[in-house]
């Protein structure tokens, strides 16, 4: 009696194991529920596909509104020094040059440099590049020191600094 059973059990075992596969398959299918919290601190679900991207939108647009707010540069070569100060106060900005113990308006500098501000990711490289575009602007050698403090529109203080 047993051998005759055995047959009927592999076709229970395979009908069963192809019912569980299938499930699986579409367990697999399902989209992936991901929450995730925003600098915000509001919190998005994908169940609501809508209400995502929308959320996702408002945050992109907070994060190319974060840029920097203030900005001191003291940048020393052998023969020069420069600071500049940076400040955004009512959407304006106010930049101010000290070229040599010379005072003159940031204009040129602002106008090159204001690209820079648009980035929250200011990294050592930004600060690299922020240099160099002074450089160019000013016709300053290469720098031997230099120090950059920020402040960002949400209050982030950076500093970079070489001293050689």
């Amino acid at each position: 009696m047993r051998n005759k059973l055995w047959p009927a059990w592999i076709l229970v075992l395979i009908i069963y194991g192809q019912q569980e596969l299938s499930v699986f398959k579409e367990e697999r299918a399902q989209p992936i529920e991901i929450t995730s919290t925003t600098t915000n601190e509001d919190s998005i679900e994908s169940n609501d596909s809508s209400n995502y991207s929308e959320k996702l939108e408002d945050t992109t647009q907070k994060t190319t509104l974060l840029a920097v707010q203030k900005m001191k540069i003291d940048y020393r070569s052998h023969h020069q020094k420069l600071k500049l100060s940076y400040q955004v106060q009512n959407n304006e900005v106010k930049a101010k040059i000290q070229q040599n113990h010379e005072k003159s308006k940031g204009i040129r500098a602002q106008n090159k440099i204001e690209d820079l501000f648009q980035s929250t990711d200011f990294s050592a490289a930004t600060a690299d590049s922020l240099l160099k575009t002074l450089q160019t602007a000013y016709q300053l050698p290469d720098y031997t020191n230099y120090q950059i403090e920020l402040t960002l529109q949400d209050g982030t203080q950076l500093e970079f600094e070489n001293d050689d």
